[in-house]
C-alpha cells in the first residue's frame, strides 16, 4: 500500500468518525420531564438547578436568614455603599460590573445607597482646577476625569495600579 493510499484511508476514517459524531450529537434525545422549582423569588419548570441559582442570587438583595446580602455594604458615612468593611471608599473598577448586573433587582433603599455611592465619583470629578497630591507632586485633575475610588472629600484620580507615570 502506498503512502498516498494510507493517508487517504486515514482521512476517510477521520471524516467518517466526525460525521457520525455530529449526527449523533444532532439526533433527537429522549425528552425528560421538566423539573419544577418553587423558590422565594423565582419558580417554574425546566432546569431546576438554574432556577435555584437565580433565586439564590436574588435573595442576596434582601434580608435572608441563609445568605449574606448587599445591605452589608451600607455605610452611614454617606448613606450609601462602601466597597467593604475595611476599604472605606467606593471603587469604580470593582463595582461597575456588579452595579450593572444588580440594577434590575434593586429596590429602595438600595437604589438610594447605590446612587449616593456613585455620586461620590461625579461630585469629585476633575474640573481643570481640582488638585491631587501624589508624593511631592501636586497634579491638576483634567476637566471631566472621573476617579478610581472616592469617599466624601477624598478621591484617587489615577489608574488602580498606581503607575501614574504610564497610565495618567
Amino acid at each position: 500500500m502506498t503512502m498516498h493510499r494510507t493517508i487517504s484511508r486515514l482521512r476517510l476514517a477521520v471524516v467518517s468518525t466526525v460525521a457520525v459524531m455530529l449526527a449523533a450529537a444532532a439526533a433527537p434525545r429522549e425528552v425528560c420531564a421538566a423539573e419544577s422549582f418553587d423558590g422565594e423569588f423565582f419558580s417554574g419548570e425546566g432546569d431546576a438547578e438554574y432556577l435555584r441559582l437565580l433565586d439564590i442570587s436574588r435573595r442576596m438583595f434582601a434580608p435572608d436568614p441563609e445568605f449574606q446580602n448587599v445591605a452589608m455594604l451600607y455605610t452611614p458615612a454617606w448613606n450609601g455603599f462602601v466597597e467593604g468593611p475595611t476599604w472605606g471608599a467606593w471603587w469604580i473598577q470593582n463595582s461597575y460590573g456588579p452595579t450593572y448586573c444588580a440594577l434590575p433587582l434593586l429596590e429602595e433603599p438600595l437604589v438610594t445607597f447605590l446612587q449616593n455611592a456613585q455620586d461620590l465619583w461625579f461630585d469629585q470629578m476633575g474640573d481643570g482646577k481640582r488638585t491631587w497630591k501624589r508624593g511631592d507632586e501636586e497634579l491638576t485633575i483634567p476637566d471631566g476625569q472621573l476617579c478610581d475610588a472616592a469617599a466624601p472629600d477624598w478621591f484617587i484620580p489615577k489608574q488602580g495600579d498606581g503607575r501614574v507615570e504610564i497610565h495618567d
